[in-house]
């Protein structure tokens, strides 16, 4: 009676009895098909065992105990065992449910994380300690089952055609959205979020549809998301380009190079434009490739992207869909806010899909931009829900019979109640009787659909299950090579699994000559994958990796990480269920893929890349000959990436070059060793840096001429600029040119360029001027995004020093705007960067701290860049000047150590400078006393980056060093900078005053009035005055002296510098009662904004109102 009772009860929740072992039962639940609520089923039984044994020791003589565990989770089953009326089940998960059923209570039914997440909405429980059991290495929670709930609420879904429910108000909204995006040409980006099932794509869908009903015109592309494949990092873009541009897999090169030549000229009318979009446009689709780009620097590529389908829009309204953005890499959603923020003037809708999972990782989503839109989707209420039942069910019987435990069950989630009916629909359910003993509740959306798969014939599963392999789109004659079929049979039941509404149809395939298909939800696909025993996974996945393959057209390149992707995953699974014997030309294969996948991904993300060429080391055996190049890739990808720190990255470089020198490569080897210096010099350590690189120069001077070498020429001539070095600099940057011109390195040929330019400047001769004006003409004609902005950066400086302030303005901007347009973040922000100091010179401070703001901004994502360093130390002076010292002093807290940190001296020594102003104004004079010590170190470090701030260092270092010391830091009188001239004169002035040779230092000062006067720098100019003003005040002539200090006082006030103001009517109660209204009419119009005053101090005054 005990077993057959058991049986019966086990039976009768639709359990298999595996087998008995003395008085154990072993039941099996979702064999030999799958239910939704197995688990469910599983704990009902086994509370209906006990209630069973209860039964029995009250009316049998025979007092039973028993106990009971249950688990849920994946197991590998024979359905056809020697006796035909059970099943075997080997697995972990047998295993486990063994040792909960020992650690239950008697009487009690104990259940595993797995089960009680899955059923905790049916069954109620009570939480248990956890529990430590044999073969399992921490402690296991666990739960006792107390009886049967009806709490359901279910997360998981997939997708269905049926009318439209409960939307109306959604599509309304997107259709207002779209009539807006068109008659005001804005852009606007449109996320629509909610949880699996609840009916975001089908709600793009009917948008689609009514935008074609209404005859609008729009253009409408749209890209998935896939959620596997590491490193598919664009797919989805990519889809939408290729969809514009008409390309198709089976494109050759030659092919889709004329499809995306001819969409790009129909779009795009500036032919200055065309070449640079074309080039970003064919990294992205496989046709064409780049040099290494960082992950976090994609703001060429965004930027041409961008301007394409701003192009597009500006003839007709543009619909863009991204779905499934839950999947997206980060790379994709930066893109995505980009064209939403940057995009101006065309009607163009982004429409994006996404889980709740976006907005818990991303939280900032869309946040800041004034054209973004959320719209979430929540589950249907009470009346909508039987609506959509109506719409579902033709039989009105059956939807009475239903309606109150399908709306229970879905929780008002659409897709959970249609994939619910439909497998009742499918199962047949004769009677209402019948009905409520047998209908399988579905607990979960995955549940569901192994339901519904598990009503499929065995043929019809082999092929779904391949297809599944393949991912959520996938091709009839991959699915018949992977379901080893013909294709007749397997384009027949691909036909069929499409009317069974599992699959769809696309109108167009993406490949010539074959049907193209998608899983009508990625859920759908991801259940059946999971069915798949991981051993045929791994021959499926080289199947399919071989098929893409063979695919004409594949030296086009665009699918080689979905080959990665496959090999990689054979090898993976076969290992797993130790099938990995004869696995080496998997090996190789998946060696070759993964190199390929990360040489395309360098193109676009450094990150991407670092991931594939790591993993394909992994596989390369420690003598494999391919690893020391293949770990200088990887070393290269995680740098520039960040993934990889300076010590970890130099060390990488070293065993590569090591293994190459080993080989006899010295050409390899030698450009190896200079990427190396690079990392070298970023650590701080330019000694060393410039002796790797002397030493790789050497190598690849032993070889012939070529590439490498003039790689290794421009870094140095680089490296020379950097470290002030100009004769070396201009030695090295002729022998670039030299070698690059011969070689045709057009990007090199612009580099020395600039750099000798620059270091003819620094020598002496202005000429060099046209050097760097030459570069920067080449860049813009050759369409260099990068090379072009460093050639605008180079020449503002210089112009900064030889013309003035203003002049080097009207570089900067425009250099900044190309910078911008061609998504150079980075070089925008070190040119804001370099714009402050034109700035702080004229006056417009209020701009500068603008700037600063703005690269700070920048800057709080991308931390720690010298740009960010020093728009902290610019806006501080700013506001310690204006009186806000305490703000100061907090921004002090951040640029001072990292100006220590980066040990250049271009940060280093303003912010010293800064930090000793703010410490005298806090009072904390040891403090500052400590940092001018440190200042005077920085100074006589040989190095001349304090050069630029001359003036700045003689007024502090004015009241310790002595003076021989103060008179070695003057420059040369044969100085060539227009800055450093006035800069020279005006430190003699400084030096004469602290002499006491008061006459020499006000001849001085006045000669500096005008020098800074006709330069354009209203700051020093003012200083001068100041300074003017002291010294003849010393000799006596009071009105000469009131007059400079009033000018000079209303410079500053102007400014708002109220420290300068203080300390200049400090020295106005010194002089004599002067009448000011006699000095204002006795002086010319203010200069306070710079103007182009010349001649003597009297003719560049600034005066002051009367009432002050």
């Amino acid at each position: 009676p005990y077993y057959s009772r058991l049986r019966q009860e086990i039976e009768h929740f639709g359990g298999v009895v595996e087998k008995f072992i003395g008085d154990a039962v072993v039941a099996i639940f979702g064999v030999p098909l799958a239910h939704e609520d197995d688990a469910e089923r599983a704990v009902r039984a086994g509370l209906s065992i006990t209630e069973a044994i209860e039964e029995m020791n009250e009316t049998g003589s025979a007092q039973l105990q028993v106990r009971v565990g249950v688990n849920t989770g994946e197991a590998v089953v024979d359905l056809h065992p020697r006796h035909r009326e059970q099943a075997a089940v080997v697995g972990d998960v047998a295993n486990t449910a063994s040792r909960l059923q020992q650690v239950a209570p008697v009487g009690g039914v104990v259940v595993g994380e797995l089960t009680y997440r899955s059923t905790r909405d049916a069954i109620d429980y009570d939480e248990l300690e956890p529990v430590v059991v044999k073969g399992k290495p921490d402690p296991l929670p666990i739960w006792r089952a107390t009886g049967a709930g009806s709490r359901l609420d279910f997360d998981f879904g997939a997708a269905n055609e049926v009318a439209l429910v409960g939307r109306e108000h959604e599509l309304a909204l997107l259709d207002s959205i779209y009539g807006r995006t068109v008659e005001e040409s804005s852009p606007q980006l449109v996320t629509i979020s909610g949880e699996p099932g609840v009916g975001k794509s089908r709600l793009v869908r009917e948008f689609g549809a009514l935008l074609e009903s209404q005859g609008a015109g729009a253009l409408w592309r749209q890209g998935h998301c896939l959620s596997y494949g590491k490193g598919i990092a664009f797919l989805a873009l990519e889809e939408i380009v290729k969809a514009h541009t008409g390309i198709l897999k089976t494109d050759n090169r030659t092919q889709a190079t004329d499809k995306l030549d001819h969409a790009i000229q129909a779009a795009i009318e500036d032919d200055s434009e065309t070449e640079w979009v074309k080039a970003r446009l064919a990294a992205l689709i496989g046709t064409g490739s780049l040099e290494t780009t960082s992950s976090t620097d994609w703001g060429e590529s965004f930027a041409a992207w961008a301007s394409f389908f701003e192009a597009i829009a500006s003839s007709r309204p543009l619909v863009i869909v991204f779905e499934d953005l839950h999947w997206a890499d980060p790379a994709l959603l930066d893109f995505i806010e980009y064209l939403a923020e940057w995009t101006t003037g065309v009607p163009m809708l982004v429409l994006c899909t996404a889980r709740g999972d976006l907005l818990e990782s991303r939280t900032q989503w869309g946040g800041g931009l004034r054209n973004s839109t959320t719209l979430s989707l929540t589950p249907l209420g009470g009346d909508e829900t039987n609506q959509l039942l109506h719409e579902l069910v033709a039989d009105r019987s059956l939807e009475e019979q239903f309606r109150s435990t399908l709306f229970e069950r879905s929780g008002g989630n659409p897709l959970y109640t249609v994939e619910f009916v439909r497998m009742l629909q499918e199962r047949g359910i004769p009677t209402a009787k019948d009905a409520s003993k047998t209908i399988p509740m579905p607990e979960t959306v995955q549940a569901i659909i192994a339901a519904r798969l598990d009503t499929l014939s065995a043929p019809q599963k082999t092929v779904l299950h391949g297809a599944a392999v393949l991912g959520k789109v996938f091709w009839t004659g991959a699915a018949s090579d992977i379901g080893d079929m013909d294709r007749e049979t397997v384009r027949r039941h691909l036909r069929e699994l499409a009317r069974k509404e599992l699959l769809l149809k696309a109108r167009r395939s993406s490949i010539a000559h074959e049907d193209e298909y998608s899983f009508r939800h990625p859920m759908i696909r991801d259940v059946a994958y999971g069915q798949i025993p991981r051993l045929v996974r791994a021959g499926q996945h080289r199947s399919a990796a071989l098929w893409f393959e063979g695919i004409p057209g594949t030296e086009l390149g665009d699918h080689v990480e979905l080959i990665a992707h496959h090999y990689n995953a054979a090898l993976s699974y076969a290992r797993a269920s130790g099938g990995a014997a004869g696995e080496g030309p998997v090996v190789s294969s998946a060696i070759r893929a993964l190199e390929m996948a990360g040489d395309r991904a360098l193109q676009l993300d450094a990150g991407k890349a670092y991931s594939y060429y790591h993993d394909t080391i992994q596989l390369l055996a420690e003598e494999a000959s391919e690893r020391p190049g293949m770990l200088a890739k990887a070393t290269e990808a995680g740098w520039l990436s960040g993934q990889l720190d300076p010590a970890a990255a130099e060390h990488d470089y070293e065993v590569a070059t090591t293994g190459l020198l080993a080989q006899g490569n010295s050409l390899a080897a030698g450009e190896v060793m200079v990427k190396s210096a690079r990392v070298i010099w970023e650590r701080g350590d330019a000694t060393r840096s410039r002796a790797l690189l002397n030493e790789a120069v050497a190598l690849l001077e032993e070889q012939p001429p070529g590439r490498e070498l003039a790689f290794a020429y421009a870094q140095a001539a680089g490296e020379r600029w950097a470290s002030d070095l100009s004769r070396e600099c201009l030695e090295w940057s002729d022998r670039t040119l030299d070698l690059a011109e011969r070689l045709g390195m057009t990007k090199q040929i612009v580099q020395a360029r600039g750099f000798r330019g620059c270091a003819r400047c620094e020598l002496g001769d202005p000429a060099g001027l046209d050097d760097v004006r030459e570069a920067l003409r080449v860049g813009l004609d050759m369409g260099l995004a990068h090379e072009t902005a460093v050639q605008y950066n180079n020449l503002g400086y210089l112009v900064w020093q030889t013309k003035g302030p203003d002049e080097a303005l009207e570089i900067y901007r425009p250099g900044i705007e190309f910078a911008e347009r061609r998504g150079q973040r980075i070089d925008a922000m070190t040119m804001r960067s370099s714009t402050q100091e034109a700035l702080f010179d004229t006056g417009q401070w209020d701009d500068l701290v603008a700037a600063a703001d703005e690269v700070l901004r920048w800057d709080s994502v991308h931390s720690g860049s010298q740009a960010g360093a020093l728009a902290l130390i610019d806006k501080a002076q700013v506001l310690l000047w204006r009186g806000h010292i305490e703000d100061a002093a907090a921004l002090q807290e951040e640029f001072l150590p990292r100006a220590r940190e980066t040990k250049d001296g271009k940060v280093k020594v303003p912010a010293l400078i800064t930090a000793i102003h703010i410490s005298r104004s806090r009072e904390r004079f040891a403090a500052a006393s400590s940092l001018v010590e440190e200042l005077g170190d920085a100074c006589g470090d040989g190095s001349k980056e304090w050069s630029r701030h001359l003036l700045d260092v003689l007024r502090i270092l004015s009241s310790v060093l002595p003076l021989e010391a103060m008179e070695a830091l003057l420059p040369g009188a044969d100085v060539t900078s227009t800055r450093l001239k006035h800069a020279r004169l005006t430190g003699e002035a400084i030096l004469a005053e602290v002499k006491g040779e008061f006459k020499l230092a006000a001849d001085r000062y006045v000669e500096a009035v005008s020098a800074w006067a006709t330069y354009g720098s209203v700051v020093e100019q003012a200083r001068s005055q100041a300074g003017a003003g002291r010294c003849l005040l010393e000799l006596g002539r009071d009105e000469e002296a009131a007059r400079c200090l009033n000018d000079a006082r209303g410079v500053f006030l102007e400014l708002e510098d109220h420290s300068l103001v203080s300390e200049l009517d400090t020295y106005m109660e010194k002089v004599p009662a002067v009448d000011l209204r006699d000095l204002q009419e006795s002086t010319p119009p203010s200069h306070a904004a710079g103007g182009d005053s010349a001649g003597s101090s009297e003719e560049v005054t600034v005066t002051l109102n009367p009432a002050d």
